[in-house]
Parts: C-alpha cells; structure tokens; sequence
C-alpha cells in the first residue's frame, strides 16, 4: 500500500463510505449525477463549447474536456447554493428578536412588549418622551421609601399630582379606586358611610376635587407601589420608543451585513477551492497535451 493510500482521511469502511456518498446527495455540492435538466443542460452546452475552443483529437482530450465541463457545472452549482444561503441569511434577520438583540438589551419581557407595539403601529412623540422623563426625574428627586402619603405627594411632586388627577379626569374615577385598581397589592380600604355607591357615581362627571377626595385615607404602601411600577413601566416605554427611533435603520444595516453560518461558508469555500483546482488541473493536463502532441 502507498504511503498516500496510508495517510488517506476518507472513509475507510463500508459504513463510512455509505455515510459519506449520502452526505453528497443531501447538500447536492458534490453529487456524482446532474441535480436537475438545468444542470444536465448547461453540462452539454459547456462541453459543446469547450469542443469548439480546443478542437480535441484524442480521447485523453475528451476526457481532459468532459472533466473541465463537470467542474464548471459543479462551480456554477457551488455559486447557486452561496446565494440562496445568503437570501436565507437576509430573511432570517426578517426576525424583530434579532434586531433587538442588536441593542444589547436581553429583556424578553421589553421584547414582547416591543413587538406587540410594532404590530399596533405605535409612533414617536417627542412630547410624551418629555412629559414621561420629567415624571421619571421628579421620582428620582425622592426616595420613595420616605413619601409618607397622599399629602406628600401634594406638596412635593406636583408633576405626579397632575399625572394622576388628569389620567383620573379623564377615566372618571377618583384617586383612591385609581390606585387600588393600579396596584397588585391586596389592599384593605376605608369605608367612608357618606360616600356615595358605585353607580351613582359612574353617572355623573367627577370634578377635580371629587376625583382627589378622601385621597388622605390612602394606604402609603399603595402610593409607594404605584410609583415603583410607574417608574418600571415609564423606563420601559422609554425604551421601546428609542429602540422604534433607530429600528428601522439598524435593522436594514443588520439585513445588508447578513451572513450564513461559519460552517456553511467554510463547506462552501472547500468545496469551491476543490472544483478551481480539479478544472485547472485539467485545463494545465489539455494544454501540455496538446503541445506534446503538437510536436510529434
């Protein structure tokens, strides 16, 4: 046995042979058969060519030719196969989950929310942004361990305070059921006996001080927890709306700089760098045939 037949990394065993002509069927670069009529055809038509160009005499000419016509066709294969990995590379970064991991943000939870406001077609407005920083500043001001109650809240945060009375204004409901209803707490509620039920009140249009009555009996662990999850749910917001300013650029840039796998370009490039070097091979073998040929 020759020392090239010793130091051969190719299949050894039945097995393994089996193993490897099934590999060259699944991925098709290296398959001994045309994949298609395409192929088949542009084997003829190159081979025709190739004819026309060397004008060949013997059989060994025809062989060198017939070689050099497989490798174009398998070169042409390898071409086709670098595209289409290329396009899947391109659709797969269609993904939002891949441009928001651009961001360097791995909150799944600021994920959905952000994708549920892509669907829902939410747009930037600059003058929210401000109106949520200051809220989010004035907050900062505080330590929330330290507000003591509504009174606090009245004399100290005048943004907060108008936060709430206009987003209750606007639901009509009082401060009280607003933050009970905000909270995630189980919250023990002061029964006033002069307070009005529940349907009266829902027929008729509070005023400011309606809204903002009995706001004194409010637990301060109520305040204190709506404040938390307001401040969590505005630095969200916050996030999904300078992640929707720069999406659509990066994400285009992502698409642009798309690229298949590691693995998938080195079995492109091998298989590639094997078929330039069997056709030049060929065509050097042709030429000096023909010379030697040419001298006889």
């Amino acid at each position: 046995m020759s020392n090239k037949n010793k130091n051969s990394n190719g299949p050894k065993t039945d097995e393994g042979k089996a193993i490897s002509s099934r590999n060259s069927v699944t991925h098709g670069l290296t398959a001994r058969h045309w994949l298609d009529t395409n192929e088949q055809s542009l084997f003829d038509e190159t081979v025709k060519n190739l004819i026309v160009d060397f004008d060949p005499q013997t059989s060994i000419e025809k062989m060198l030719i017939t070689k050099m016509a497989e490798c174009s066709v398998r070169l042409m294969r390898i071409q086709n196969r670098e595209n289409y990995m290329f396009d899947l590379a391109t659709v797969k970064t269609e993904d939002p989950a891949k441009t928001l991991k651009s961001f360097g943000n791995e909150d799944k939870d600021l994920h959905n929310t952000f994708i549920s406001s892509m669907y829902q077609s939410i747009e930037i407005n600059q003058e929210k942004i401000a109106e949520k920083l200051a809220l989010m500043k004035e907050i900062d001001q505080h330590n929330i361990s330290s507000i003591s109650g509504w009174e606090y809240i009245y004399n100290n945060m005048p943004l907060i305070y108008r936060y709430l009375v206009t987003q209750c204004l606007q639901e009509n409901i009082t401060i009280k059921d607003f933050l009970t209803r905000e909270s995630d707490q189980i919250i023990i509620m002061f029964v006033d006996p002069n307070d009005k039920d529940e349907e009266s009140r829902s027929n008729k249009t509070l005023s400011e001080d309606e809204v903002v009555n009995n706001a004194n009996t409010i637990q301060t662990s109520l305040i204190r927890k709506y404040l938390e999850n307001l401040y969590t749910d505005i630095n969200k917001e916050l996030h999904i709306q300078l992640i929707l300013k720069d999406y659509d650029k990066r994400h285009n840039l992502i698409k642009e700089s798309a690229l298949p796998d590691q693995k998938s370009i080195d079995l492109i490039q091998r298989y590639r760098t094997s078929n330039e070097r069997q056709f030049s091979k060929s065509l050097g073998e042709l030429l000096k045939l023909r010379e030697m040929l040419s001298d006889v």
